[in-house]
């Protein structure tokens, strides 16, 4: 649901506060015809990669050097510097800390 002005002026009411009941009463009609349903657990996928499992990793900038762009379920490469990437994220990576660090 969107609300606001057609010429871009400001609203007297955050949008929130209007698209909410809106969208509300639209879900309260909907469901008198569609009653809601629980989704189907999927099963568990388990890639091998903490950021693609949805874990955390210990350490802060890992994943910079396995995830290849155009095969991120893929084996983790023994020599980061096959990545074309690679160096892309390195040299970025440097260069932040490096400001923060003069």
């Amino acid at each position: 649901v969107w609300v606001g002005n057609n010429d871009n002026s400001p609203m007297t009411k955050p949008g929130v506060s209007l698209a909410g009941p809106i969208w509300h009463n639209f879900m309260v009609e909907a469901f008198k015809k569609f009653p809601p349903k629980d989704f189907k657990k999927p099963e568990e996928i388990v890639i091998g990669k903490s950021v693609l499992d949805g874990e955390i990793s210990e350490q802060a900038h890992s994943i910079l050097y396995y995830v290849r762009r155009k095969d991120p379920q893929g084996e983790i490469p023994e020599d980061p510097l096959t990545d074309p990437q690679y160096l892309n994220w390195e040299y970025s990576v440097n260069k932040y800390f490096n400001f923060f660090t003069q």
